[in-house]
């Protein structure tokens, strides 16, 4: 159970930082006119004849808009997660509260509607 919770943990943060360092957005002038067009066929217009892809549109040209508070917390939840599957495999107690698996599980919890989440992670 523990390498799968482990696994699980380290995915969904993986999940989260990947969406959030793809956030971008453009500010200021861009020294052009653009019209951003919707639909099936998502695209922007630059200018009066250039069609761009919405991707490739904000990857060339749009800046980070990655919330800093967002990546932070799930490289403090990445630590937590590395520091007790790497330190203690078979989960002793790390406080006089919780061992060091059930800080997974509460580390899990927010995911409980995810398909590979498992029931005997829930916390007791």
């Amino acid at each position: 159970m523990s390498d799968d919770l482990v696994d699980f943990l380290r995915a969904r943060l993986d999940a989260i930082q990947r969406r959030e360092e793809g956030q971008r957005s453009i500010s200021g002038n861009l020294g052009f006119d653009w019209t951003q067009y919707g639909g099936d066929d998502d695209y922007v217009l630059i200018g009066k004849d250039e069609r761009v892809p919405v991707d490739e549109f904000y990857e060339r040209y749009g800046e980070s808009a990655a919330d800093p508070q967002v990546l932070a917390d799930v490289d403090a939840k990445r630590r937590i997660v590395d520091g007790i599957a790497d330190a203690d495999p078979h989960g002793a107690h790390i406080t006089g509260m919780f061992t060091a698996w059930d800080v997974l599980r509460l580390l899990a919890l927010p995911f409980a509607d995810h398909p590979d989440y498992q029931p005997e992670w829930r916390p007791s």
